[in-house]
């Protein structure tokens, strides 16, 4: 009767020990597929920035002058100024911007989702800034790579 028990606990231990080990296995695949999930989550939350191929022999910067009013309408959309930003200077340039770019930039502008600045109840201009190609008047450049 004593072999019995003997073997009954063996036969116990291992069925635990089995399960243990199954469990294991079965948590470490959870775990993998858990972090493999995140990392292509995460992957495709960086900043998405598309470059013009070529070179440019002239770029300018353009200034706009954004209100933003109550409820984060947009109220009103102008150019500051044309700068040359390869001078270094501020000083505004008298180079024309085409419709066909201000409505890109435009456009771009109301994507973003800017949020209204209010001054005692009154909607401030701010500025932003996009780069433009005169050969290239309907791509709004977000960014230069040096």
């Amino acid at each position: 009767m004593s072999v019995r028990a003997g073997k009954r606990a063996t036969q116990l231990s291992f069925g635990v020990i089995w399960r243990d080990e199954l469990a294991r296995t079965i948590c470490f695949a959870i775990v993998s597929l858990a972090i493999f999930a995140a990392s292509l989550s995460f992957a495709g939350t960086e900043k998405q920035s598309i470059y013009v191929e070529g070179t440019a022999t002239e770029i300018y910067a353009v200034i706009f002058g954004i209100t933003v009013g109550h409820g984060d309408k947009l109220d009103n959309i102008r150019i500051g100024k044309v700068i040359d930003p390869m001078t270094g200077s501020t000083e505004a340039v008298d180079i024309p911007v085409p419709e066909v770019y201000f409505e890109s930039a435009k456009a771009m502008i109301e994507a973003k989702g800017y949020k209204a600045k209010l001054k005692d109840g009154v909607a401030q201009e701010f500025f932003t800034y996009f780069f433009y190609d005169p050969q290239q008047p309907e791509i709004v450049i977000t960014e230069i790579k040096k």
